[in-house]
């Protein structure tokens, strides 16, 4: 950087400053006009000899750049620098030129520094750039929602998603358990999570695009006031219920189990039928009129309604696993619940199954 001139450290960071503001700068001989609508060509030979930058806008010249010292325009009224333009000599005195010839120098040195932008094409394209560029916001205006809703086209291909969906289950009802279940009215048997398994792989190897979350928005498309929610990860079989038209509201699922479970003990806290809770001491509660769960077990059937939330029913045989093999197992509910667990298991299975 020290052995640059003061021409070649003024180019440099007009390249620099070009590039800023959105100029392509090349040399020319290495010239290739689909980089950029504007692009800077260094050095390039004209008639009245090279210039530093040869500025094209869509391959029509606009204007050229010549690289002055720094300052170039300040030195226009440096006394020095007019001295030395008008005698030839290094160091000549302001007091070795005429006054009048100080002046027409002085005006030379401004029009030199001020040529380039004295191009009428040049400062048209800068500013028809600057107004392509500029925004504007209005800050005052309030913004008027003028129309609002899923257009024509994307209506037709949600509901063109959704029917071929149905048309799938209806084609496929005797090849998958899972739909046997579903189309089977009233259930004589419970869905089961490998049940869910197979029908979800099914339908991933059968249609790969038919994730949750696009069959779920289709639906919201179709039927946008009987959807509620998001989508959840392995919920194909609401989605199943919901095309069946065996369920008035697409949701998610957990939300209607928890819904359900709440209702179910305030029926019994009113004393509902169904099965009594038990005492501490593990006998029959038999004021049904104000039944009230123990903690102990209310912690044990709110695990209950999470395994239902995520695996849509509960068997015995899933006491064995988590979270209820470490708290005891079927064992430990057969204590809590007694001789009534089976039955309270139907209870809390029978809103989710039939």
């Amino acid at each position: 950087m020290a052995d640059l001139t003061p021409e070649q450290l003024a180019r440099q960071q007009i390249d620099a400053q070009l590039a800023v503001c959105g100029w392509v700068v090349q040399d020319y001989r290495q010239f290739n006009p689909a980089a950029g609508r504007g692009i800077a060509l260094r050095e390039v030979p004209l008639k009245s000899g090279s210039c530093d930058h040869l500025l094209l806008v869509d391959r029509k010249a606009v204007g050229v750049t010549e690289a002055k010292k720094q300052g170039t325009l300040l030195r226009a009224f440096d006394p020095d620098a007019i001295a030395k333009r008008a005698t030839g000599k290094r160091g000549a005195s302001p007091d070795e030129v005429a006054p009048e010839k100080m002046e027409a120098v002085c005006a030379d040195l401004i029009a030199e520094a001020c040529a380039p932008f004295d191009k009428p094409a040049l400062c048209q394209t800068l500013e028809t750039l600057k107004q392509k560029t500029e925004q504007a916001f209005d800050i005052y205006t309030p913004d008027e929602v003028l129309e609002q809703g899923f257009d024509a086209a994307a209506k037709a291909k949600a509901a063109g998603l959704v029917q071929a969906f149905r048309d799938y289950l209806a084609q496929n009802q005797a090849q998958i358990d899972a739909l046997q279940i579903l189309y089977r009215r009233p259930f004589k048997q419970r869905l089961t999570e490998p049940m869910l398994k197979e029908l979800e792989k099914k339908l991933r190897d059968t249609h790969a695009t038919w994730t949750e979350d696009r069959l779920w928005a289709a639906f919201a498309v179709t039927a946008p006031g009987k959807v509620k929610g998001r989508s959840q990860a392995g919920r194909f079989a609401d989605l199943v219920r919901f095309a069946l038209e065996q369920q008035p509201v697409l949701a998610p699922f957990a939300d209607s189990v928890s819904e359900r479970f709440h209702e179910w003990l305030m029926d019994k806290a009113k004393g509902g039928s169904g099965v009594p809770p038990l005492n501490p001491d593990g006998t029959k509660r038999q004021d049904a009129a104000s039944t009230v769960f123990t903690p102990e077990q209310l912690a044990r059937l709110g695990l209950i309604r999470d395994h239902i939330a995520t695996s849509l029913s509960i068997a015995p045989e899933d006491f064995k696993y988590t979270p209820f093999g470490e708290r005891g197992g079927l064992g430990k509910a057969h204590q809590l619940f007694g001789e009534q667990l089976r039955e309270l298991l139907d209870e809390l299975n029978e809103p989710f199954t039939a």
